[in-house]
């Protein structure tokens, strides 16, 4: 059995790229091994970690319907037929890797056999692309139990406005009324015009 370490909190975007990879480590009763050697180790160790996965995940979490990837990759298709206009980058660029991940599990490869071919495809930083790796498997479980993609919780509320209608009055507005509160700010007295720019 293997325990995974991690030094520092990650991003809140699901996909985003961290600095290095380097603090992430497995440890197994052997020692310390590096994530490098986990994923090399041969199939029948992945697969031995993919069903430990699927274990941990099935007592951890409440019973859920989980959709088959034929059913999720016709409607990742639908949703970027029909919305590909109105969405963001980030979340075309979701809704692509979740298409490619679906197809590879349909063909058969496994959660960290399709994840890794993913990395290959798109991820060009440094480092061996684990971390990345496993973004992309948290990615496909979350759209295969919620069937949509997570919730970004930055720039929401620019998301409300078309480019070059911010003002400072418009981020006053927002700062005061929307940012603040959310973040369980209560400043004595409101932010001001002059201080929004």
């Amino acid at each position: 059995m293997s325990i995974q370490l991690s030094g520092q909190p990650r991003s809140a975007t699901v996909l985003s790229d961290p600095s290095t990879d380097e603090d992430v480590m497995v440890v197994n009763t052997e020692g310390v091994v590096s994530d490098d050697e986990l994923i090399e180790d041969g199939s029948s160790n992945l697969e031995e970690v993919e069903v430990w996965e699927d274990e941990l995940q099935e007592s951890i979490a409440p019973t859920t319907e989980i959709c088959d990837w034929e059913t999720l990759h016709a409607q990742i298709q639908l949703d970027l037929k029909k919305k590909h206009k109105d969405l963001p980058l980030s979340q075309i660029n979701q809704h692509m890797i979740l298409s490619n991940f679906a197809m590879l599990r349909i063909k058969g490869a496994t959660r960290t056999t399709a994840s890794m071919e993913i990395t290959h495809q798109w991820h060009h930083g440094t480092g061996s692309g684990v971390w990345f790796a496993r973004r992309v498997q948290a990615l496909a479980r979350h759209y295969q139990i919620f069937k949509q993609l997570p919730v970004e919780k930055w720039g929401g509320w620019l998301l409300n406005f078309k480019a070059g209608e911010v003002t400072p009055r418009a981020l006053q507005t927002v700062l005061n009324t929307t940012i603040l509160p959310n973040l369980g700010i209560n400043p004595k007295w409101p932010i001001c015009e002059h201080t929004a720019q």
